[in-house]
């Protein structure tokens, strides 16, 4: 019954598909000549796609993103099977994760291939080409909770073949009781899957929820080895980027006088108003630093000019990366530009307001977490494994806030609680043992169960990731 629904729904995508594009090309054509040379450009890049990248004789493995994010959590994987001599295959499938991807596949050595995700079938004369002949691994690794239907009819039509979910989330999914219809589909969904890692212990027992084998259900964050690794690391990166002397006095503050707010927007600066952390400031006992988000000129200006109006009398300091400057850290407010730095800042801190929370939805929990830092946010993580993970493991330094009035007072009390010495080395020593259980040694295993077969190739491998 199963295979005959699968029949059908294949027909209709392939209809859908075929006409679609066909429609989509026609309106090209037409107009085509009033797009400017480079959306031309790009445009029929991303209808016929970079197909003609060479391949190597036998590609064990291969991976498609959607997104940056994606990216980044397939990276350590494609690392650690580089560091085996395995060939890699990366298929990107959308602009924002273009630049990076082919960076990451240079430096890789993998096959890189833009996916153009209105053309591709299983039936060349139908959408004009083919899935199965492009992709030449035989095991494919996706990400998340969003898949293209030509990638699950790639598996479904070859039994031979192995197709693995990494980072895998059901957060924002109807299931369970008075959810029948879509428990049934999704169930159907990813039943296709041979493994599937969950982003989360929560994340797992949705899974089980569904009725999937518990044999193909793991559990691993592929990020946090990164984070560690860029942690680990961050004083010497840090001081190629920022004055020395911004650094060693920001590490003489003791943990109760210093917050950062990571990936700041604009509605944010509204928790600098309260009164107390204004009262702090003058009093040279706090020093903040604001990391906004976007980085764009337009941006900076904005967040400046309310920040001026916000924090008047206070002083406003732009932090930048000339290297030949004094800085008083006490008695003002800190605004830094300087990209590219946020995980290694992190390190530097004891209290991350994480933005997101009030906007559309938190950024990064893990990187001030790992960092050792109390995280408190806003309201909107329905799309965030990274903070259900840290806040099962440590459920009173991860805070969600409900309303941004009320994000001062709560960062407020936990600068008290992080005046306390055996707090803070509780909340350490939490950590360091959680985070073991993300280290090199079980990303091994979980390389092994993607590549069964291959274990002997995959034993004994220490390079770091």
């Amino acid at each position: 019954m199963l295979r005959v629904l699968e029949f059908v729904l294949f027909l209709l995508f392939a209809f859908f598909r075929s006409f679609i594009t066909t429609f989509i090309i026609m309106i090209y054509k037409l107009f085509g000549k009033f797009i400017s040379a480079r959306a031309k450009l790009e445009w029929e890049e991303w209808m016929g796609g970079d197909l003609k990248a060479e391949h190597g004789d036998n590609p064990k493995i291969a991976f498609e993103v959607s997104s940056e994010g994606e990216l980044e959590q397939a990276l350590p994987l494609m690392r650690y099977f580089k560091s085996c001599h395995f060939e890699i295959e990366l298929l990107y499938a959308s602009f924002s994760a273009k630049i990076k991807a082919i960076k990451e596949g240079k430096i890789l050595g993998a096959k890189t291939l833009v996916m153009p995700i209105l053309t591709y079938s299983i039936w060349p004369s139908l959408c004009g080409f083919n899935i199965l002949k492009i992709i030449k691994a035989k095991t494919l690794v996706l990400c998340r909770y969003d898949f293209y239907p030509e990638l699950l009819f790639w598996k479904i039509f070859s039994a031979k073949k192995s197709l693995v979910l990494i980072s895998a989330s059901l957060k924002n999914k109807k299931i369970g009781k008075g959810f029948f219809l879509p428990s049934l589909f999704w169930h159907w969904l990813y039943d296709h899957f041979d493994l599937i890692i969950c982003a989360s212990p929560l994340e797992k027992e949705r899974f089980i929820s569904l009725g999937l084998s518990r044999d193909k259900l793991h559990l691993f964050d592929f990020r946090i080895q990164q984070i560690f690794n860029r942690q680990k690391n961050a004083d010497p990166y840090l001081l190629t980027k920022l004055p020395g002397e911004y650094v060693a006095n920001l590490k003489a503050l003791t943990p109760d006088q210093k917050i950062i707010l990571g990936n700041a927007y604009k509605e944010d600066l509204q928790i600098l108003k309260d009164k107390k952390i204004q009262e702090l400031i003058s009093l040279g006992k706090l020093h903040i630093l604001i990391a906004p988000h976007s980085l764009n000129k337009e941006n900076i200006r904005a967040m400046w000019q309310e920040l001026e109006q916000i924090v008047n009398p206070l002083k406003l300091v732009l932090l930048d990366s000339k290297k030949n400057r004094s800085f008083d850290l006490l008695g003002g407010v800190f605004f830094c530009e300087i990209p590219g730095i946020l995980c290694e800042l992190y390190t530097l801190f004891s209290c991350a307001y994480v933005a997101g929370g009030f906007h559309r939805s938190v950024h990064s929990i893990l990187e001030p977490y790992l960092a050792g830092n109390v995280v408190i946010t806003g309201p909107k993580i329905h799309r965030s494994t990274e903070f259900d993970l840290a806040q099962n493991n440590s459920p009173h330094f991860v805070l969600s806030v409900e309303e941004l009035s009320d994000v001062a007072q709560v960062i407020l009390e936990k600068l008290n609680l992080l005046k306390i010495k055996e707090t803070r080395e509780i909340y350490k020593k939490e950590i360091e043992l959680w985070s073991q259980n993300f280290r090199d040694e079980n990303l091994q295993i979980i390389c092994q169960k993607i590549l069964k077969g291959e274990e002997d190739k995959l034993k004994n491998v220490r390079k770091r990731i």
